[in-house]
């Protein structure tokens, strides 16, 4: 049997994050069954959960992705590019950006006191970071 290289397993999460970010804008958190996830992906849930520990972990990580993709465009191109972003995301059907994923971890932080744990521990680790 052939070996993944570390770039393919990379490309393979990212192609998982990217699809599962359009999922859970489209469903809410809730309503990405993992049924769903792997519709949204063309992949089993054993592929998917190889790379993420469970759909929590794997919705954090995209929460995740998304805060440091703003962070970067902050960076980059200041807070006003970030509002540009939201707001060419919201206008999107799927609103599968930026804004999609952050309506969603507001939700989550306001009516699920264990995600709202696991957030600020992974925020603050983002805070410091930038």
């Amino acid at each position: 049997m052939p070996r993944v290289s570390q770039d393919q397993l990379d490309a393979r999460r990212q192609e998982i994050l990217a699809a599962s970010r359009a999922c859970f804008a489209r469903h809410g958190y809730e309503g990405a069954t993992v049924r769903r996830l792997e519709e949204a992906t063309g992949l089993s849930r054993g592929a998917i959960f190889h790379h993420f520990r469970d759909k929590d972990s794997l919705f954090l990580a995209v929460a995740e992705d998304d805060a440091a993709a703003m962070v970067e465009t902050v960076a980059r191109n200041g807070l006003v590019q970030v509002m540009r972003d939201l707001l060419a995301g919201a206008m999107s059907p799927d609103t599968t950006g930026w804004l999609g994923t952050q309506l969603e971890v507001s939700r989550r932080l306001r009516t699920d006191p264990a995600f709202a744990r696991r957030w600020a521990e992974r925020s603050a680790a983002i805070a410091e970071a930038t």
